[in-house]
């Protein structure tokens, strides 16, 4: 919300404060305490069953995920710090899909597109069909006024 503010001063400092506090709390205090409580401290308490194994399993992949998330973080400080600003989300690297099909669409089918309309051809008809009719409701409510 910040950022369509207009306060790029307070962007840029919650950034950091997200990044370390990020890093700090995935990187370390959670694979120190609550991997560690469960996968070590446990035994002590409990014999191993098979939810221990599946729970812990889980718990490994999440911390997967938080390396991966981490590398992006450290991505995107590294531009900043280095750049002098960041200027865009690093997950939007490249253009979706979607994009490419659109464009697809809309061209004929002499031109290379599809034939017949596909996804994006029958949302479009499909609103006007929708505004039509909502038309045509306003419009025989506004005859009864």
């Amino acid at each position: 919300m910040f950022n369509y503010a207009g306060w790029r001063r307070v962007c840029d400092v919650l950034f950091v404060v997200f990044s370390f506090v990020f890093l700090v709390t995935r990187l370390v205090i959670f694979p120190g305490r609550m991997i560690h409580s469960t996968m070590v401290d446990s035994l002590d308490y409990f014999d191993p069953f098979p939810g221990y194994y599946f729970f812990n399993a889980l718990l490994l992949v999440l911390q997967a995920l938080h390396v991966f998330w981490a590398y992006l973080i450290l991505r995107m400080v590294h531009k900043f710090v280095f750049l002098g600003k960041l200027d865009k989300d690093e997950r939007s690297d490249e253009e979706s899909e979607d994009d490419d099909e659109d464009e697809e669409e809309e061209r004929g089918p002499e031109e290379g597109g599809r034939e017949g309309g596909g996804c994006w051809e029958r949302r479009k008809r499909s609103e006007r069909k929708g505004a039509a009719a909502m038309n045509s409701k306003l419009a025989s409510l506004a005859d009864n006024c």
